[in-house]
Order: structure tokens, then sequence, then C-alpha cells
């Protein structure tokens, strides 16, 4: 218990709930004889309000392929998507998916080709294909696009 001329009011002095279950924390003042030597005081409380968990998972993910043909052809997929709910441990949602793919390959036409013309004739194709697609309408106050 406090000493001196405290008071402390538990709602229900039997429980210690976790803090999580709490939704705020508040203190006060109170004050016995009005003869004071100090005429103003100030009192800082830190408060803590808690709300519910955050729901929204989000997920990320990417996938890499590669096929080599021997030294006649190479191909490579790489497919990512990150959610809009995604986030790391510091960071907020961006509350934009974003989709990447890209397809590239190279293929030795002079493979096929006899060896005496003595050409070298790599032909090279890549393919990247980007989306992005926010939860939110851009520069809106927080309107949802579903």
């Amino acid at each position: 218990m406090c000493e001196g001329p405290y008071i402390v009011h538990v709602h229900d002095p039997g429980s210690a709930p976790p803090i999580w279950h709490g939704a705020e924390i508040a203190a006060g003042i109170w004050r016995i004889n009005s003869s004071v030597f100090i005429d103003q005081a100030e009192l800082w409380v830190d408060d803590i309000r808690l709300g519910d968990v955050v729901r929204e998972t989000g997920a990320a993910g990417a996938i890499d392929l590669a096929i080599a043909a021997a030294d006649v052809a190479d191909l490579s997929l790489a497919l990512s998507r990150r959610d809009g709910q995604f986030r790391q441990l510091t960071e907020d949602p961006s509350y934009v998916t974003n989709n990447v793919a890209n397809l590239s390959g190279t293929v030795r036409v002079d493979r096929f080709l006899p060896d005496r013309w003595g050409l070298s004739v790599p032909v090279t194709f890549q393919r990247t294909l980007a989306a992005s697609e926010p939860f939110y309408l851009n520069q809106t106050t927080c309107v949802p696009t579903r």
C-alpha cells in the first residue's frame, strides 16, 4: 500500500489482468488540504491505450526458375508478389499489392549452323510485366477500392 496521503483505487483488487486487456491507464490528484505551499503543480502521466490486434496479415513470395539446355539455350522465369498488407517488423504496410513477372532467355542459333561458318548468333529476349493494385484510392481519405 501507499504511505502518506495517497489513495490507489483498483477496480478489482483480487485480479491483475494482462496489460493488453486494458484500454486506458489514468491518474489524478486528490487534494485534502487547500492551504499548501505551492499554488500550482503539474502531474505527468504516461498512458497506454491499446486496441484490437491487427488481423490483416500480408504475404510476400518469390520464385525463380532457371533452365539450361546444354550450351544451346538458357531460360529464366522469376515471379514475385508482395501483398499490400505485408510489412516488416518496423514498417507500416504499403497498402499496394505489387506483382512482377520476368521471363528471359538466350538461344544460341549458331549451334544449329555448320561450325565451319564460324558464326556466333545468340538471340536474347526478355519480357517483364509489373502491376500494382492499391488498396485505397489515390489522394483520398482512405476509401477502400473494394
